[in-house]
């Protein structure tokens, strides 16, 4: 963690300048256990941060947009390593949730989207597939049909 304070601050006064060793130095900060973006995206797969918050705490890290009929998200950072852990319980929680009226039906949907979208999460293991399906399903409960003629 001392180095990452050292690149932090060795950094941080060119950052408007170089927007190369910004990103440099963010992708640092999330390749490392328990980095900054690395606990904000844990803190999200928990769903104890909204999609907003994950929004503004990783401002200029993270960009997406999930509202239209084609969802995008770019990522200014290689994925931590190990990735974000995701598992059955993530999914039953989430899904108890929903279910308890704590999120709504488009808010579990973009939960899943953004786990299926960002390289940081990661559920490889003997329930991919089982998570992959779940996640997939409920990230289209909100997914709108693009428009005829587009």
């Amino acid at each position: 963690m001392q180095v990452v304070g050292l690149v932090a601050i060795w950094a941080a006064p060119h950052w408007k300048t170089d927007p190369a060793l910004a990103l440099f130095a963010f992708g640092i900060i999330v390749l490392q256990p328990g980095g900054l973006a690395a606990v904000v995206l844990e803190e999200f797969a928990d769903l104890k941060i909204s999609l907003e918050e994950l929004r503004r705490r990783l401002a200029g890290v993270v960009e997406f947009d999930f509202r239209e009929h084609e969802r995008r998200l770019d990522c200014h950072y290689g994925a931590p390593v190990p990735g974000v852990r995701i598992e059955m319980r993530h999914i039953r929680a989430a899904m108890e949730k929903q279910g308890r009226g704590e999120i709504s039906t488009e808010q579990l949907a973009d939960w899943a989207t953004m786990l299926l979208m960002n390289p940081a999460y990661d559920w490889e293991g003997p329930e991919e597939d089982e998570i992959a399906g779940w996640l997939n399903d409920m990230s289209g409960l909100t997914l709108k049909p693009k428009p005829q003629g587009e």
